[in-house]
């Protein structure tokens, strides 16, 4: 988590996507998180589709919320 410290304090105090995902802590990042391919791939393979914004700590509102 050294380079990724924003996203160990979210796992820290439980806020934020990832420290809301119901695997917090016991999860390992590779098991979302394919290996990097470039700055142009996509390394989060989730369902876009079924994505809960709600989890996280940007709400989708106005002209984001369409």
């Amino acid at each position: 988590m050294d380079c990724h410290k924003p996203i160990a304090a979210d796992l820290k105090q439980h806020q934020g996507y990832h420290g809301r995902m119901t695997n917090s802590g016991i999860g390992e990042c590779r098991a979302c998180h394919t290996e990097h391919k470039g700055r142009e791939a996509d390394i989060v393979q989730l369902s876009r589709a079924q994505f809960d914004h709600r989890l996280t700590d940007f709400a989708l509102e106005e002209a984001h919320a369409r």
